[in-house]
């Protein structure tokens, strides 16, 4: 019997080596083992995969050994129903609270979405709506009612049935106090419900909302999964539910590790997403992008987020990449102009907001940063495949609009009394799946440097930031921490335009309709509304002239152009690039696929990632 280190291992042990001589400074270390078995031809390795996380102030450096135990030679089992485990590590978990109403699916979905489902689906291979929980579902002509007829024999992980009664729970859940995401459908449009049986059931609006059935799946947001009526009642509250979760989806809760990792095994059931080919599905927060690779050449993981900076690592090393373009735009939004204690902040004067616009080379970001893995984007939250739209005409806009104009930035901030420059705060962070919005946002950092512009740069993790979104003044809705500030964020691809743009300007009070009293913690329970507020309001929401009221789509086709660009011309969202989502893949531990058009979130599809010996890259 023979002990084998490869290439790949070797390289891991010096990487270790060097790594452990560089933690010299004082701190606290937390020792994590995990063990991961692999088949080399003829025998089987166990390897012990050490992670000292050393953790000094705020930053944190790991250290890699990595052990390989020989195992007594054994015959290679048949291929199972679903065997092995798929470890995908990334820089982070977001909150990591197992109750969807607490965590929004920007960076909740890629822990939330294997477990639980939404009401509709969507199609994993063109990205399109599809049948979820509810088989069928029509609007009534009013345009107020939805009615839903639900799969049937469908269970919870407990075995009880998946009825309406669980529909109409999950929908009051959403728009009560308790649940502090906001943006959802169900919240946004005061949804009542009326349950005809088991499997039937309809749902109001308070208003006709052409996209609620878009955004009741993931194709269109996907932001309220279904939950268990019964079995929350059984356990008491939804924080013991968190901590004991059951959902619908093909995959169980198994454990958790706070900061570290969740763990799913695979249900046993014939789900409508497919019965996953892993027995273990893995989810572990590395910070380090070289660590993530260096554990997915030894074996230790199968799928790593990367950043374009690995491109050429990944290539030479015998690893696949799988890149989802157009998944996903880069922005910054700025929070709380229009709030009194914020009247003396120079970006409050639309000049100043435009300059920080034109500062920005997103050419050179996309050329360099990305290594042409993005593009150069359309209007905040519009895609080249959005509904309604001609990408052509707004592809032309979009290049004069968001143009990188150094001098006139200048000339704009001279004009607006700022020609010596100012400072304001700006928020780094990134979203599970996207780390290359670090490396994005410090370079506009830079860009705003050469014209005068300096920042005061808050660097944080996606967990620790994504809380303060919801943490309002209770006068003026405005987020404690990020008012009169910029965050550097992203909104995911959709294809129902405009959602996107004012779901995220809802952090400024310009919102779905405005709820009085407030409720729920959303950002649009409270209102300050300015003259700008009542123009987007008109132009979106009105029943006579809002875009997202017209049913007829040629009608919305020509009303969108001025949405929009009144919208755009505010400058309180502004995108930086369209840029894609990117994985590094073992092709001996995960079979060949692909990624789902305009989303990188692999929870979605991961019970279809198929395993090396099922396709072969």
């Amino acid at each position: 019997m023979k002990v084998r280190f490869g290439p790949r291992t070797l390289l891991l042990l010096m990487l270790g080596a060097a790594l452990a001589l560089a933690v010299a400074c004082a701190g606290e270390t937390v020792v994590e083992t995990v063990v991961v078995e692999k088949m080399v031809p003829g025998e089987k390795v166990v390897e012990t995969v050490i992670v000292e996380k050393m953790v000094p102030g705020e930053k944190v450096v790991e250290t890699v050994v990595v052990v390989a135990t020989p195992m007594p030679s054994e015959a290679k089992p048949p291929a199972a129903k679903f065997s092995g485990e798929l470890v995908h590590v990334t820089p982070g978990l977001g909150l990591q609270i197992m109750d969807p109403g607490k965590d929004s699916r920007g960076s909740g979905a890629i822990y939330q979405v294997p477990m639980w489902d939404n009401l509709l689906g969507y199609d994993v291979e063109t990205g399109a709506i599809a049948p979820g929980i509810a088989e069928t579902w029509k609007q009534s002509s009013d345009g107020l009612t939805w009615s839903f007829k639900l799969r049937e024999g469908l269970e919870w992980h407990n075995g009880d049935p998946v009825t309406t009664a669980d529909i109409a729970f999950s929908a009051e859940y959403y728009q009560s106090d308790e649940s502090t995401v906001a943006g959802g459908p169900f919240q946004n449009l005061e949804i009542t419900t009326t349950v005809h049986d088991d499997l039937n059931i309809d749902l109001h609006a308070k208003l006709n909302q052409i996209f609620f059935s878009m955004q009741l799946s993931p194709c269109g947001g996907g932001q309220e999964m279904m939950l268990p009526k019964k079995y929350i009642e059984e356990v008491g509250s939804m924080e013991e539910f968190a901590r004991k979760p059951v959902g619908s989806g093909p995959w169980k809760f198994a454990q958790q590790q706070p900061g570290i990792l969740v763990q799913f095994e695979a249900w046993d059931y014939p789900h409508w997403r497919g019965t996953p080919h892993f027995e273990l599905y893995t989810l572990r927060a590395v910070p380090e992008e070289s660590t993530r690779v260096a554990m997915l050449r030894t074996g230790a993981a199968g799928i790593a987020d990367i950043t374009p900076d690995s491109f050429a690592e990944v290539k030479s090393s015998g690893l696949e990449l799988v890149s989802v373009l157009g998944a996903v735009q880069a922005t910054y939004v700025i929070e709380g102009t229009y709030a009194p204690e914020f009247a003396d902040s120079p970006l409050t004067d639309i000049r100043v907001r435009e300059a920080l616009s034109l500062a920005i080379n997103r050419q050179e970001l996309v050329d360099y940063i990305m290594e042409g893995a993005a593009d150069l984007p359309l209007p905040y939250g519009v895609y080249r495949y959005s509904q309604d739209i001609d990408p052509n005409y707004w592809e032309k806009w979009s290049a004069e609009t968001f143009r990188y104009d150094p001098d006139r930035a200048r000339e704009l901030l001279a004009e607006a009394g700022y020609g010596d420059g100012f400072t304001f705060p700006y928020w780094l962070t990134a979203l599970p799946g996207t780390p290359w919005q670090i490396p994005v946002g410090e370079a506009i950092i830079g860009y705003w440097k050469e014209v005068g512009i300096s920042t005061e740069v808050r660097q944080v993790e996606w967990g620790v930031f994504s809380p303060k979104r919801r943490q309002y003044n209770p006068e003026t809705g405005v987020p404690v921490e990020l008012g009169g500030t910029i965050k550097g964020v992203r909104a995911a691809g959709r294809p129902n335009t405009g959602t996107r743009l004012l779901g995220e300007l809802g952090d400024c009070n310009m919102y779905t309709p405005p709820r009085d009293p407030p409720g729920g913690g959303a950002a649009g329970s409270y209102q300050i509304v300015t003259e700008a507020c009542h123009e987007v309001m008109r132009l979106w929401y009105d029943e006579d002239t809002g875009v997202l009221m017209e049913t007829d789509p040629m009608k919305r086709y020509e009303m969108y152009p001025e949405a929009l660009k009144y919208t755009a011309s505010l400058w309180l969202g502004v995108p930086i690039i369209e840029g894609s989502v990117n994985y590094a893949i073992d092709p001996q531990v995960v079979g060949k696929f692909t990624g789902t058009p305009g989303s990188g979130e692999l929870g979605d599809m991961s019970s279809s990632i198929p395993r090396a010996d099922e396709s072969p890259w």
